[in-house]
């Protein structure tokens, strides 16, 4: 090997290395909503809304030491405020992340307590919080669209200048996120979403470098889009250290600012075009001077001898829309979509309910949760290990309908499964059920996206993937706003969580009518072209 060739391979594997630590670190942090959920709660943003009453009553008035409590607000929890009475330390009555004290008198008549670590649940705040998330997650479905046109007729290097201003502009309007100016959490988390985006987007492009192994690059690349939750994560721990949510923002900011070296220096200004590759075959030929045969190898470069694809079989795109798989792929990613955004939107409030308000529980588990969404790295390489051993075993089959849906059959359904699964263990949950809980959604993520795209991949023409994958997520985006309407049910009513819970497991089972549908029409398809033989 030739020392430009070993450089340039040596070149090659550094934009791999280097595009996977920017999806890791920015790429899919929107998904980390929930870590930032509790630094937000920590702070007090929006706790104004909470509808509180303060007393300005003393330690005297309990017949507690004045070391014990200074002001306090009462919650009414039973039919008789002295039957059951929460007292908060409540030096600001803002701040409602305070020691928790519950009183309650016996026969007697003399009051007794015990004090727990636990923050009082407040449904305007999460209201508002869940609304910034739903708002948040669809305007980054619909950036996809917007982007990916933006990518085509721009090019890499202009798209990634955009999506540096934008996703700096948004994590400068969360670095000032306060009390006095709450709301740009708003435009912060979307735009962060939205800048975030074409970081993946353009990195893929990197796995057109290699002509073999390209879909584990793309793999690696996705298990650093899945792992990129965790950003948020690391803000929450260093927070509870003690660090200055605005200052770790800065941080991102800096380090963001590397990413302007791949696109000035690595990346093209236009596109990394696929490399095909070089072929060489073997002729037989005769020499008329010694009436011998003699074998030459040819090398074919397939750009000099690719032969015309005929569309002939390429039909308008309007059909292709009005196609009952593409209609019933879109109901399949709209519902399991939904299903995934509420989990996450609703993971705080989740906790918080299934741990009784257990501030330091809460705390434990929301890192759980996003230390094992770090697997999506494996797991994301298990989706193509199991789609490309679908392929194998219905490589041979008579119709190429049936070679494009039998394959991805299981897959597609092991994402219904999932979302099944979870939606049951989300109806009883203990802290152990939880860590199984996080495993679950781990793999019903990984399986939901890569699968939603090699779907439209597989069964439609790749001249229109770009326009069939952006409606399929603009459809999704839109449909995941119906996730505040269940967000305002689960608040309605003592119970309501539990029914919104079932109604989702439901949801999660009418996907399953996908998968069954593509088996039903592979199955007729090739059972035809059987008889025709």
């Amino acid at each position: 090997m030739s020392l430009s060739k070993s450089k340039k391979e040596w070149v090659k594997y550094m934009m791999v290395i280097w595009a996977f630590f920017e999806c890791l670190f920015f790429a899919g942090t929107l998904y980390g909503w929930s870590s930032l959920v509790f630094v937000f709660k920590d702070e007090g943003i929006y706790s104004n809304l909470c509808d509180t009453s303060l007393n300005n009553m003393t330690s005297s008035d309990f017949g507690l030491d004045s070391n014990t409590t200074r002001n306090a607000m009462i919650y009414n929890y039973g039919d008789n405020m002295l039957d059951n009475i929460t007292v908060i330390d409540a030096t600001n009555a803002a701040d409602i992340n305070n020691l928790t004290v519950f009183y309650k008198t016996n026969i007697s008549g003399e009051m007794s307590y015990t004090v727990k670590n636990e923050r009082v649940q407040c449904k305007e705040q999460d209201s508002m919080l869940s609304l910034c998330f739903t708002i948040s997650s669809s305007i980054f479905c619909i950036s996809c669209v917007v982007m990916g046109q933006v990518n085509y007729k721009l090019g890499t290097r202009i798209t990634r200048y955009i999506a540096f201003v934008i996703f700096v502009a948004g994590a400068l309007c969360l670095a000032f996120v306060s009390k006095a100016v709450p709301w740009l959490m708003f435009p912060g988390l979307s735009m962060i979403g939205i800048g975030g985006l074409p970081l993946f987007v353009t990195n893929n492009q990197v796995a057109n470098l290699f002509t073999t192994g390209s879909s584990s690059v793309v793999g690696l690349f996705c298990g650093g889009y899945d792992m990129s939750a965790a950003v948020y994560l690391v803000i929450k721990l260093a927070h509870q250290s003690g660090f200055s949510r605005r200052n770790i923002f800065f941080v991102i900011l800096g380090v963001h600012c590397l990413t302007l070296v791949s696109t000035q220096k690595y990346l093209p200004k236009d596109f990394i075009y696929q490399q095909p590759p070089v072929t060489v075959r073997e002729h037989t030929v005769e020499n008329p001077d010694s009436n011998t045969k003699e074998k030459l190898l040819i090398q074919e470069n397939p750009r000099l001898n690719r032969r015309r694809v005929s569309i002939a079989d390429i039909q308008p795109l309007n059909s292709y829309l009005r196609q009952p798989l593409f209609i019933t792929h879109n109901i399949w990613l709209c519902l399991l979509q939904l299903r995934f955004y509420y989990f996450i939107g609703n993971l705080n409030t989740f906790l918080n309910r299934t741990l009784n308000n257990d501030v330091s529980k809460v705390s434990y588990f929301t890192d759980v949760c996003f230390y094992t969404m770090m697997g999506g790295l494996f797991t994301s390489f298990l989706v193509g290990i199991v789609y490309d051993g679908q392929k194998a075993i219905f490589k041979k089959g008579s119709t190429k309908l049936y070679r494009c849906l039998m394959p991805a059959l299981l897959p597609l359904s092991l994402a219904s499964v999932f979302a099944t699964v979870l939606s049951v263990l989300v109806l009883k949950p203990t802290d152990i059920i939880l860590y199984i809980i996080f495993i679950t959604m781990t793999l019903y993520r990984s399986f939901l996206y890569s699968m939603a795209a090699a779907f439209i991949n597989a069964l439609f023409p790749s001249q229109y993937f770009a326009v069939l994958y952006g409606i399929t997520m603009i459809a999704a985006g839109v449909f995941s706003l119906f996730q505040y309407a269940l967000f305002s049910w689960a608040e309605a009513y003592f119970k309501a969580p539990f029914h919104v819970d079932i109604f989702l497991l439901c949801v999660s089972v009418l996907t399953i009518g996908h998968p069954v549908f593509m088996w039903f029409c592979g199955w007729r398809e090739e059972k035809q072209a059987m008889t025709e033989l």
